[in-house]
This record gives C-alpha cells, structure tokens and sequence, in this order.
C-alpha cells in the first residue's frame, strides 16, 4: 500500500487552498465585467447621483448605469477581437 508522506501532503493542501482561492478571485472579477462595476462600485449598496437641479438621487447596486449588456461589457474590458481575450496585450 503507497504511504503519503507528510510534505506531499502539506503539497496538496497549500495547492488546493491556492486554486479555491484564484477560483473565487476568477468568479468574483468575471461577475464585475459581467455588470460594468469596479470593485469598489461593487462594494457600495447605493450610488449617490448628482441631478441637474442639484439634488441627489440614490440608485440601488442592481441598477449600473454602465451596462450595456454581457457582450459588449467584455468588449470594452477586452477588446473587439476574442481570439486576443487570452493574450495580455494592448487590444483597442
């Protein structure tokens, strides 16, 4: 029977933990492009908005003035071109 030494073991686990972590870090970031908000516009539960007499409005977070649909909120992160999404270079 295979024994599993104390440092693969330690291995494994610091690499699982690592990988759950980008996970979360990749979904969190992915759901931001997916609305048009930064982090920190994330963060906030209502956006103050300055109208034109001078007043100010509230906006619930589930409302983004940015968005302009899943498709082109990545497009505007990334670029037009999809086939350059992976390459970390200047797109647009």
């Amino acid at each position: 029977m295979y024994r599993l030494d104390a440092q693969w073991a330690i291995l494994i686990l610091t690499s699982l933990m690592f990988g759950l972590s980008l996970s979360i870090f990749l979904i969190l970031h992915v759901s931001l492009i997916w609305k048009n908000q930064t982090t920190l516009e994330s963060m906030q539960r209502e956006k103050p908005i300055k109208m034109n007499d001078g007043s100010v409005m509230l906006i619930p977070q589930k409302l983004s003035l940015y968005d302009v649909g899943i498709k082109d909120n990545f497009a505007q992160v990334f670029g037009n071109r999809k086939l350059l999404w992976g390459i970390p270079i200047h797109t647009s």
